[in-house]
């Protein structure tokens, strides 16, 4: 998408949406999704509508394995397009923060399904500006503002899992 880290302050962007991969991969069920990843639904508009309120999210769950991707590209100084050279270096955080981020973004489809479908009925017939979408928007927002102010919540993240995937790809980066 792209989005991801529009506008970022020291290690963290301050707003973002989900990438294109981390909905493809977390087998989603709100219709939202779908309409986000084809653009359908504005990627302004998401960062403005929930961008903050995701980000936030983001960062107190997986913001860990973020930073530790991160201090691998640097230390590496690697070029982040270049993932045929990175990737066998800094791979390992790399798949632990997706795997992290799909965890995040199938609990965020549980609890905020409501919201999100209702912004997912007012992306409309490509009218811009669309009041509806904004307002709708917003309240994805504020659902994953609860959701960030739930002291509970804890995700189940595979680590395992991304290892593993990290390895296989690993193998096959190499042939």
């Amino acid at each position: 998408m792209g989005q991801e880290n529009s506008k970022v302050t020291q290690d963290h962007p301050v707003r973002m949406v989900p990438t294109t991969t981390t909905v493809n991969k977390a087998g989603l069920q709100s219709k939202w999704w779908n309409l986000q990843v084809s653009g359908a639904a504005p990627a302004p508009a998401c960062l403005e509508g929930y961008g903050r309120q995701y980000a936030a999210l983001f960062e107190r769950h997986c913001g860990e394995h973020r930073k530790d991707h991160q201090r691998c590209m640097r230390k590496g100084k690697f070029d982040p397009l270049d993932m045929k050279t990175w990737y066998p270096v800094c791979g390992e955080p790399y798949e632990v923060e997706t795997a992290c981020a799909v965890s995040l973004l199938k609990e965020v489809d549980v609890r905020c399904r409501a919201q999100l479908d209702s912004a997912a009925d007012a992306v409309g017939h490509g009218q811009a500006p669309n009041p509806k979408l904004t307002k709708q928007l917003e309240s994805v927002g504020q659902c994953m503002a609860q959701l960030g102010a739930d002291k509970h919540l804890k995700l189940t993240v595979d680590t395992a899992q991304a290892k593993e995937r990290f390895r296989l790809s690993k193998q096959l980066l190499a042939r």
